[in-house]
């Protein structure tokens, strides 16, 4: 039996440097009743250890903008109240204020904390790093997912991250962005000084944790003169499994503010689709450069003669996967490297308006370029889509006074990563996606495109950039490589068989979120990865999911896609 004890738990509070209490902007809950009481009264939720500024908390705030720093977070701030918040006065540059509050009702186990950021300034804050207060905890904390740097962000998806504790009374802390809007971007971390520390800072920042290279780059500036609020909740519930238990009006939320768009549940084709690839790794002594086909080929592209034979084998090639695609009944083909494989930064270099241009320098393969709508044509006259792979980043190709290739690509319109990125960055992204569409589905109908590239596997493209261009084209179906949640209302995310676990094909928290058959993915299965998810694979088919199959030989997995879709059926 425990042993009833009255514990005082701070959820916010401040401390004049007269020592007076800040009245009404402390939040004070005691008790031992666990949630009843807001938590398990093992733990103790300081919002501070002594007077503010002595071990660096709360209202620390780093900031900066066009110019360098504003403020250093290592001065302490003039704290006062105001209507029951607390405010923290930064040198008359800007001000943050907190106002804390119980939930009630279904959310009595909850405390939120309402923050205002007012910029005094005529120039905006482009990136900001607030301390909000520091937790202990009975234990060492945890991650359920197993993540370490527990942090979490509102690009992609509802943002949380879960901290579960042991002791007398286990339980979890989830630390949420309440704001679903990706337009307000933040990022949020629990900061520990290691796994076993019992202690943890929880901050708040719209720039790039440099910290931890896997971080996404919010962009969400304070401007000139202006303001940001944003609201963070902290849930207590007992330890967690499963990111929906607790924060299922979140997922709700960003359903209903991000629904599936109309191109997506409107695509009613699930048969499979093919893959077409041409590059290798020869290069046979230099005469041919892009890599096509295998090294037994011995490609030349350096004289017309053997220009004309590759071109031979693209359109065998395209023959041979012709009959394989009606032998697997697919809708249409994607050919993966339609510009070859020059340059190592890129193995696709995802660029059709490359191919051949005006300007001899900036054509990456003429060979190709050459037959390339009668290629595309030969698909399409048999009653096939047609599609290719496009990238963000931009094919530059700047060359030295000997034409020598010094600078292949442009990542993000000459941001390069060691500082937060400029303003237009998303802009960047969506105009290059945006031309490349438009340009394969002018010249060659397509309709299919992979997008390769698009940020990292924790930090893609903003689903926002997706959902521009779907409302642009949407008699298309984008498949990026790397997604997040919100991916999943404009596109039909790639995902690689044999590098997910059986019950992570599609996301569970995609299907709990977007209802089953209206949003899906687009499935690369191998045979070794089909025999061990069997029941699965089939399962996501009945759901919605699309299977690729490699189109350009026989590989030894086409007659399983086949059964699969079969069993998939009822057949």
């Amino acid at each position: 039996m425990l042993r009833k004890q009255k514990i005082v738990v701070l959820i916010v509070g401040g401390f004049l440097a007269a020592g007076h209490v800040l009245g009404d902007a402390i939040l004070r809950i005691s008790g031992t009743q666990g949630v009843n009481e807001l938590g398990r009264t093992e733990m103790a939720f300081n919002f501070q250890d002594g007077a503010p500024g002595m071990d660096g908390l709360p209202f620390r705030m780093n900031a900066y903008g066009a110019h360098g720093m504003i403020y250093n977070g290592g001065e302490a701030p003039v704290l006062s109240e105001s209507n029951g918040a607390i405010v923290a006065n930064y040198g008359g540059k800007f001000s943050v204020g907190v106002r804390w509050m119980k939930g009630s009702g279904e959310a009595a186990n909850r405390v939120y904390a309402d923050v205002t950021i007012v910029n005094s300034l005529p120039e905006p804050i482009l990136g900001f790093e607030l301390d909000m207060l520091k937790l202990r905890f009975p234990t060492p904390i945890a991650a359920n997912d197993g993540n370490p740097n527990m942090r979490a962000f509102n690009m992609g998806g509802p943002g949380m991250l879960f901290a579960n504790y042991g002791g007398a009374q286990p339980g979890a802390l989830v630390c949420d962005i309440e704001d679903v809007d990706a337009s307000h971007a933040l990022l949020m971390k629990l900061e520990r000084g290691n796994a076993n520390d019992t202690g943890a800072v929880l901050k708040v920042m719209n720039h790039h944790d440099y910290g931890d290279g896997g971080s996404p780059y919010p962009y969400w500036p304070v401007p000139a003169n202006g303001t940001a609020h944003f609201r963070i909740g902290l849930r207590f519930a007992a330890v967690l499994p499963d990111a929906n238990a607790v924060c299922g009006d979140l997922f709700a939320a960003f359903a209903k503010q991000y629904p599936v768009m109309d191109g997506i549940r409107n695509w009613k084709d699930r048969r499979p689709i093919a893959q077409v690839f041409f590059e290798s790794n020869d290069t046979n002594g230099g005469r041919n450069p892009r890599k096509w086909f295998d090294a037994d080929t011995k490609i030349d592209v350096t004289t017309p003669g053997g220009v004309k034979r590759f071109q031979k084998l693209v359109m065998e090639r395209a023959h041979d996967a012709l009959k394989r695609m009606k032998a697997m009944n697919a809708q249409g083909v994607i050919t993966w490297d339609l510009e070859g494989a020059q340059f190592p930064n890129a193995t696709y270099m995802g660029d059709p308006t490359k191919l051949a241009t005006a300007d001899p320098a900036q054509s990456v393969a003429p060979e190709m370029a050459a037959i390339a709508d009668q290629y595309f044509k030969l698909y399409r006259d048999a009653g096939y889509r047609v599609g290719v792979t496009i990238r963000p980043q931009r094919v530059l190709l700047q060359r030295d006074a000997q034409g020598h290739i010094t600078n292949e690509w442009e990542y993000e319109d000459d941001w390069k990563e060691n500082s937060d990125p400029p303003a237009d960055l998303q802009a960047f992204w969506q105009h290059e996606m945006e031309g490349k569409i438009r340009f394969a589905r002018q010249r060659w109908g397509a309709t299919l495109f992979y997008v390769d590239s698009n940020g990292g596997i924790g930090s893609p493209v903003s689903f926002l950039v997706m959902r521009s261009l779907a409302a642009e084209f949407p008699d298309v179906l984008i498949i990026p490589e790397h997604s997040s949640l919100g991916y999943y209302g404009a596109t039909a995310p790639y995902r690689q068989l044999n590098m997910l676990s059986a019950q992570n094909i599609t996301p569970k928290i995609v299907r709990e979120t977007y209802p089953s058959g209206a949003s899906f993915s687009v499935i690369n299965p191998t045979i070794e990865s089909m025999t061990s998810t069997w029941p699965e694979l089939v399962q996501e088919i009945r759901k919605g999911s699309i299977l690729f199959f490699r189109a350009w030989y026989d590989a030894a997995e086409l007659p399983a896609i086949k059964r699969a879709y079969e069993v998939a059926r009822g057949k």
